[in-house]
């Protein structure tokens, strides 16, 4: 045997003893890459179980990266416990600041909580991220939509453009379709309310075809017209194309909604200038237009929780009643919670 070969036998021991071939065998190093990989494809793919399982046996090895630590604190998050995903977040923000995942778990943390100041905060930084850059924008998007600043919309606009530009993607219908909303609001907020109350009894009604309770709604001045007390959608009231024809709306945009029964329902969007109840008046309400079964042939509507979440709400079906409360003071609901 050659003295070169020798020399090099030693060395061909250890790395067969210790393992240290993993491109060749497939080794520890390219499993944790496989698994790291296949985490982020379940997570985009909404596959929520499948993930906090695979996170759980990722999360088992101490000398986890701060990357997949935020990977993993997105599929805890997501599988809903939201504390124990936030310990994961700021372990890894403690590692690594500008980790963009951590803060898109961190922005969506804080939009739970109805932290809108900390959720923009957060949710901006996590536009950087590689693999969800898209779900960043669409929560950033509804978060500052949320607040109303109509000034941060179109600052978002711009990002998005940028990051969706970058990826060589068109921006999606749900940007663009918004955006029309929001034409000549400019310095504006969307549901700005107007007036000041403590406690707002609003008188459940029921249709005449219908023992359904609803609300009445003055809609831009106008007649008041019946909407059920219905989450429907977190952005806009929702309302039958009678009622937008009565009050002559002009519409922005359309799409196709998707999640609605076990199909989709052609939609357009509006904007209401002024929407009254009891007292309180909102400006610049978002509506979407949509045939619903439950509207044909009425003028009316569903609340959605783009509106009730401005209140702190309770009802008393046998009384007959919603009680609103300012969402900035919760103590008040409570004098009346049993």
């Amino acid at each position: 045997m050659t003295k070169r070969a020798l020399f090099l036998l030693p060395f061909l021991s250890v790395f067969l003893i210790l393992g240290q071939s993993p491109d060749l065998q497939g080794g520890p190093s390219s499993s944790l890459r496989q698994n790291v990989e296949k985490l982020s494809a379940l997570l985009r793919g909404n596959s929520f179980r499948e993930a906090d399982r695979l996170a759980a046996t990722l999360l088992a090895d101490s000398a986890i990266d701060a990357p997949t630590l935020a990977l993993c604190g997105l599929a805890v998050l997501k599988a809903g416990r939201v504390r124990e995903a936030e310990v994961l977040f700021k372990r890894v923000i403690s590692r690594s600041p500008d980790n963009p995942e951590a803060h898109l778990g961190l922005g969506r943390i804080g939009r739970i909580r109805n932290d809108l100041d900390a959720a923009l905060a957060h949710l901006r930084r996590a536009v950087a991220s590689a693999g969800f850059y898209e779900e960043a924008l669409r929560r950033l998007w509804r978060t500052a939509w949320d607040r109303g600043l109509v000034s941060d919309l179109f600052e978002i606009r711009k990002l998005a453009e940028e990051r969706f530009g970058r990826e060589s993607k068109p921006l999606p219908s749900w940007i663009v379709n918004n955006q029309a909303q929001i034409q000549g609001l400019s310095g504006k907020r969307l549901f700005q309310m107007e007036g000041r109350f403590e406690r707002l009894s609003v008188p459940l009604v029921t249709n005449a075809d219908s023992r359904i309770r609803m609300l009445a709604f003055k809609l831009n001045g106008k007649n008041e017209y019946l909407f059920d007390i219905d989450s429907a959608s977190p952005d806009f009231m929702t309302i039958s194309p009678l009622l937008a024809e009565e009050l002559g709306l002009s519409m922005t945009g359309s799409s196709t909604a998707t999640g609605v029964g076990t199909g989709t329902a052609a939609v357009r969007f509006s904007m209401l200038d002024h929407v009254e109840l009891g007292g309180i008046t909102f400006r610049n309400v978002p509506v979407m237009v949509s045939d619903l079964h439950s509207f044909r042939g009425f003028k009316n509507g569903l609340i959605g929780t783009g509106l009730l979440k401005r209140f702190n709400v309770m009802i008393d079906v046998e009384a007959g009643v919603m009680d609103l409360f300012p969402l900035d003071r919760p103590e008040l609901l409570c004098r009346y919670v049993a």
